[in-house]
């Protein structure tokens, strides 16, 4: 009986959610998530962070898996609140609505990366610990490689450059734009001539200024050559500006269309049954949505048919989100 009371709980919150979503999600928008991590706690540092998390329009409906940036602010900013919309919900608008414009959608994360006093290995140790299974277990995001970006600006594309670097079994993309070399400097050769590009194809794409100060320029350059004599892909933009040009220049929204352009969500050619989201993971969403499809209220695609239909019969109905939710909870 645990199971039917468990589906009827299901079948009440799918169909409050059915009634609202067409109003209520017209387009994309961002969420905001406080986390306390222990990881920095453990070690002495401030560790209440926020993650920002734009999801594009019609997530809440379309029951697929993304692709998803990771992007990452730059040092004069505590948080990429801060960084990316300041205190202006037009800000947030415009952010939205640029995203939502991409011809592929996907999901964008911006963590708190600290301010100047951070230290770099244990932001990015925070980030790869902490805030990728966050996120990743919250939202419907490919677990893929191929589907997994990292980006920044400024100090954010030094450090996405070195975590690239160090996780190539995370990331296929590195984007960055007016990277800064910062005390550390950018990757050295002895770094990229390590990278197993074979193993891990990795794509490199800069977007900086002729006249950045601080060093920048030439780094980027000195960078991109190094690239170029080990063979490694990488596609960069020059342009006649300084650092604070970037977003007059256009760098960070060339940076998500170049990302969103790049990103694939590979099809399995092994169906799951049961995990119809296609996330890996077989939970109550899985049920919700072979419910909407049993409804007709969603259309499925022919991975997503064949995942929900448990019982092997060729048609989709609440019997299946039965079967997935016993699944689900190991019954």
């Amino acid at each position: 009986m645990r199971i039917y009371h468990l589906l009827a709980c299901v079948i009440a919150l799918w169909l409050i959610a059915s009634a609202f979503q067409p109003f209520a999600f017209a387009k994309g928008r961002v969420e905001f998530h406080q986390m306390e991590s222990k990881y920095l706690a453990d070690r002495g540092q401030p560790a209440d962070k926020e993650i920002c998390v734009y999801l594009p329009d019609g997530y809440d409906v379309s029951g697929l898996v993304y692709p998803v940036e990771y992007s990452l602010h730059g040092q004069s900013n505590q948080s990429s609140r801060q960084w990316w919309f300041g205190s202006g919900t037009d800000i947030i608008d415009d952010f939205v609505s640029y995203h939502d414009a991409l011809t592929n959608h996907m999901i964008v994360v911006m963590p708190s990366m600290g301010k100047t006093t951070r230290v770099d290995i244990l932001e990015w140790a925070h980030l790869v610990e902490e805030v990728i299974p966050f996120v990743e277990g919250m939202y419907r995001i490919t677990a893929y490689r191929e589907g997994r970006a990292i980006s920044g600006f400024s100090r954010g594309g030094h450090d996405a450059l070195h975590i690239a670097l160090s996780h190539p079994e995370l990331f296929s993309v590195v984007a960055v734009f007016s990277a800064a070399p910062m005390a550390r400097g950018l990757p050295t050769w002895t770094e990229l001539k390590a990278h197993n590009q074979q193993l891990y194809p990795l794509q490199f794409w800069f977007a900086y200024g002729q006249n950045e100060e601080w060093g920048i320029t030439d780094a980027n350059r000195s960078f991109i050559r190094m690239l170029d004599q080990l063979g490694l892909p990488q596609i960069h933009i020059e342009d006649d500006g300084v650092h604070a040009d970037w977003f007059r220049k256009g760098r960070a929204q060339a940076c998500s269309r170049f990302v969103s352009e790049t990103l694939t969500v590979p099809d399995s050619t092994m169906v799951t049954k049961g995990d119809v989201d296609r996330d890996g993971n077989i939970r109550s969403n899985d049920a919700i949505l072979t419910l909407r499809i049993a409804a007709g209220l969603m259309e499925p695609d022919e991975y997503q048919m064949e995942a929900a239909d448990m019982s092997g019969d060729g048609v989709i109905r609440a019997n299946d989100a039965i079967l997935i939710l016993r699944e689900a909870a190991g019954l």
